[in-house]
């Protein structure tokens, strides 16, 4: 393997590690039936927890999405979904 070649693949795996480290903007919103599969939540659920305002959902352009580290934060239980009292 040539030097040009090793660092051909090293600006790779660069990159890759970077992908991997810092999500894409597109992968940090999701669509309501996307949210559904990933939370393991139905569509309706979803949608009581943005009508009552645990949720907050955002429509830019009529779709609904949901932002996937308030969800995340749902899903555990540490997140604003929880009200204690």
């Amino acid at each position: 393997m040539t030097s040009d070649a090793l660092q051909a693949i090293q600006q790779q795996l660069a990159e890759i590690r970077e992908a991997v480290a810092s999500p894409s903007p597109a992968k940090r919103f999701l669509g309501i039936d996307e949210a559904a599969a990933y939370s393991g939540l139905s569509t309706k659920s979803l949608r009581r927890l943005i009508g009552s305002g645990k949720l907050t959902a955002l429509k830019p352009v009529g779709k609904i999405l949901l932002d996937i580290r308030q969800l995340d934060q749902v899903i555990l239980g540490s997140g604003p979904a929880r009200r204690r009292r």
